[in-house]
C-alpha cells in the first residue's frame, strides 16, 4: 500500500509519534513529506535522507499540502502531560482546533484519498471496565480532561462529516499512553514516563513523582503503536475509529519501582498525591484492534522502558 506512495506526515519531521510513523514508512517504501510547525526546532532526519522532503508552517493559520499526497498522516498537535491537562488546558484547544480544521478541509480539496487522524483516549468518560470504542460520545469526559477531550471530540465528528460529504476515508485511531524514542522529557510538557525516566537518569535526589503510586495506566511502546496504527490504516475502509494500546495495566508505582531499578537509582522517592492526576484508571478495549487488526502488542513494558532509557542516554553524550 505504501511503496512508492506520496505520504504527508504532520509532526513528521521533529514530533514524537510523527517521527516514529515516518520512520516506519520510509522502511515501506513510501515518498514522504514530513512537517513540522517549528522551523527552528532540529530535525530528527538527515537533510539528505532519500525519499523525504521536510516542510514547517503554522497549520493553525494554512493547510498545505503537496501535490500529489496520496495519503496523510495527521500527527501534529499541542500536547502535553498532566500539569498543563490540569492547569492550563485551553492551551490544547484553540491550536489544535485550527489545525485539524484546516487539514480535513484541504485533504479533499487536494485530492487525497485517506487520512489518519491521532485522537486520544481522553474523549472517554470515566467508567469501570475495558472501554471500548462505541464509548467515545457517551456522557461527558473528566473534568480534567473536558475541554481538550470535546476538542479531540468534535475534530472526530468533523472527520466523519468529511467523510460522509465527500468521500475522503479516515481511519481515527484513539491511543493509550504512548512511550520510546522522540518522547518530550521536557518535565514540564511531558508525559509520566519520559518526566520519570529523565528524573531518574539525572540522579535527582529525592524524586518527586507527581499523583499516587497506585494510578492505573495502559503504557504501549511507540513501535507496537505505529504497528497497529499501521495495521489501522491498511485494513480500514470508509470511517473507522480504532484503540491501539497494549492492553495491560500498570500502575505509577510500578512503574517507578521498573525505572528505578534500571537507572540504578539509589536516592529517595516520594510522591505527592496534591500534584495534577488526570483519571485514576483507564482500561482500555483492544477487542476490535485485535479481531479486526489481528494486533496486539509484542515488547515487554520492562523492554520498553530499557530501550528509551538507553535511546534517552545516547542522546546526552
Amino acid at each position: 500500500m505504501f511503496e512508492n506512495a506520496k505520504v504527508l506526515v504532520t509532526g513528521g519531521r521533529t514530533g514524537f509519534i510523527g517521527t516514529n510513523i515516518a520512520k516506519a514508512l520510509l522502511e515501506r517504501g513510501a515518498i514522504l513529506f514530513v512537517h513540522s510547525l517549528d522551523s527552528h526546532k532540529p530535525s530528527n532526519f538527515e537533510a539528505d535522507t532519500p525519499r523525504l522532503s521536510q516542510l514547517t508552517g503554522d497549520l493553525r493559520l494554512a493547510a498545505t499540502i503537496p501535490s500529489g499526497v496520496d495519503y496523510v498522516f495527521h500527527c501534529a498537535a499541542h500536547t502535553s502531560g498532566a500539569h498543563e491537562m490540569v492547569t492550563n488546558p485551553v492551551a490544547q484547544i484553540t491550536p489544535n482546533l485550527f489545525m485539524n480544521s484546516l487539514l480535513l478541509d484541504a485533504a479533499p480539496k487536494n485530492k487525497v484519498k485517506k487520512v489518519l487522524l491521532i485522537s486520544s483516549s481522553a474523549v472517554y468518560p470515566e467508567m469501570e471496565g475495558p472501554i471500548s470504542e462505541d464509548k467515545g460520545f457517551v456522557g461527558d469526559p473528566p473534568s480534567s480532561y473536558f475541554g481538550p477531550a470535546w476538542m479531540k471530540r468534535y475534530t472526530e465528528k468533523l472527520a466523519e462529516f468529511y467523510f460522509k460529504r465527500y468521500g475522503i476515508e479516515v481511519v481515527i485511531i484513539r491511543p493509550s499512553n504512548v512511550y520510546g524514542p522522540y518522547s518530550s522529557f521536557d518535565l514540564e510538557k511531558s508525559h509520566v514516563l519520559p518526566a520519570l525516566i529523565r528524573k531518574f537518569v539525572e540522579k535527582q535526589d529525592p524524586i518527586e513523582v507527581w499523583g499516587r503510586p497506585d494510578v492505573v495506566r495502559d503504557f504501549i511502546y511507540v513501535d507496537d503503536f505505529v504497528s497497529g496504527a499501521l495495521a489501522a490504516f491498511e485494513k480500514s475502509s470508509g470511517f473507522d475509529i480504532f484503540n491501539i494500546a497494549s492492553g495491560a495495566q500498570y500502575t505509577i508505582g510500578e512503574a517507578v519501582d521498573i525505572i528505578k531499578e534500571l537507572t540504578e537509582y539509589t536516592g529517595a522517592v516520594t510522591y505527592n498525591p496534591s500534584k495534577p492526576v488526570t483519571v485514576a484508571r483507564r482500561v482500555i478495549d483492544i477487542t476490535k484492534a485485535t479481531e479486526v487488526l489481528r494486533f496486539r502488542a509484542t515488547t515487554p513494558f520492562r523492554d520498553g522502558l530499557q530501550k528509551t532509557i538507553e535511546w534517552y542516554n545516547a542522546g546526552l553524550k
